[in-house]
C-alpha cells in the first residue's frame, strides 16, 4: 500500500467520526426538547422510553469509535448500514414531530443530512475487505 493510500484512509475514518459525532449532537438536542416537554406525542414519558432513548443515543459514538478502528470492508458496510438504520429512524421521528411540533422538526432534519454523508462518503470510500 502507498502512502497516499494510508493517509486517506485516516482522513475518511476522521471525516465519518466526526460526522457521526455532529448526528450525535443532533439526536442529543432531540432528547432534551423531548425531555424538557415531560410529554411525547401527548403521553407522559416513561421509564422505557428513556431507556431506549439511551440506547439510541450510543449508536452515533459507538460507529465514531468503530469507524476508527474497524478494518476497511467493515468499516465501510458498518457505516452505511448503521447510517442507513438510523438515518430512517430520524426520518421517522422528523415525520412525527412535523405533526406535532414542526419547530422540532428540524435537529432530526439535520441527523437525516449527516446519516446522508455518512453513508455517500461510505460509499465512495475505495476500501476494500
Amino acid at each position: 500500500m502507498k502512502a497516499g493510500g494510508s493517509s486517506e484512509n485516516l482522513v475518511l475514518r476522521t471525516r465519518l467520526s466526526v460526522l457521526w459525532l455532529c448526528g450525535e449532537a443532533t439526536a442529543l438536542a432531540t432528547i432534551a426538547f423531548e425531555l424538557l416537554s415531560g410529554v411525547k406525542q401527548g403521553v407522559a414519558i416513561s421509564a422505557g422510553y428513556l431507556l431506549l432513548l439511551s440506547i439510541i443515543a450510543l449508536i452515533p459514538p459507538m460507529m465514531a469509535f468503530l469507524s476508527q478502528t474497524l478494518r476497511n470492508g467493515a468499516n465501510r458496510w458498518a457505516n452505511v448500514i448503521i447510517g442507513i438504520v438510523v438515518g430512517a429512524f430520524a426520518t421517522v421521528v422528523m415525520l412525527q414531530e412535523l405533526e406535532v411540533q414542526p419547530a422540532i422538526a428540524v435537529d432530526p432534519a439535520a441527523g437525516i443530512v449527516f446519516q446522508a454523508i455518512i453513508v455517500f462518503y461510505a460509499l465512495k470510500s475505495n476500501q476494500k475487505a
